[in-house]
């Protein structure tokens, strides 16, 4: 089949999917039903018809995302309460070495988790896992350490 034709195949599946549905542009909503065209007549984005999954397994993504989040969230608290409570000399210590890494390295995968989520999403499910122990290996981990160390 040629490009050209399968061009018109989609567009005739996409007009005929929409002669009577209430679908929003995925842009900016708008309304497409009796669409003539596949570009949206309000916003004027290029549309396509596609197959999707009806329930996309985000489990490993999630628990990646929560686990960084945590540890984030627990080394940006535990910063702040350092800052008022642990001696100076407890910042060069391992616990407070720990602390500054699980800050930049769990705040960094999280940004890059978020960033590259199509990447991940399109991983297997075994690496999409290993990446999601690995995260929850880490915190815990570093978590570990600052605890132990946090007088």
């Amino acid at each position: 089949m040629s490009t050209v034709s399968t061009t018109q195949s989609a567009r005739s599946l996409l007009q005929e999917y929409l002669s009577d549905r209430d679908e929003p542009c995925p842009r900016c909503g708008y309304n497409l039903r009796r669409l003539q065209n596949d570009t949206c007549p309000e916003c004027g984005d290029a549309l396509t018809i596609r197959v999707g999954l009806v329930e996309p397994r985000l489990g490993a993504f999630i628990t990646t995302l929560v686990a960084l989040s945590v540890g984030t969230g627990a080394a940006l608290l535990l910063a702040v309460v350092g800052i008022f409570e642990a001696p100076t000399n407890w910042w060069t210590g391992l616990a407070g070495i720990a602390l500054l890494i699980l800050l930049v390295f769990a705040g960094t995968g999280l940004a890059i988790a978020l960033a590259l989520r199509t990447t991940y999403r399109r991983a297997t499910s075994g690496v999409q896992w290993l990446i999601a122990m690995g995260a929850i290996a880490f915190v815990l981990a570093v978590g570990t350490v600052i605890v132990v160390g946090f007088d």
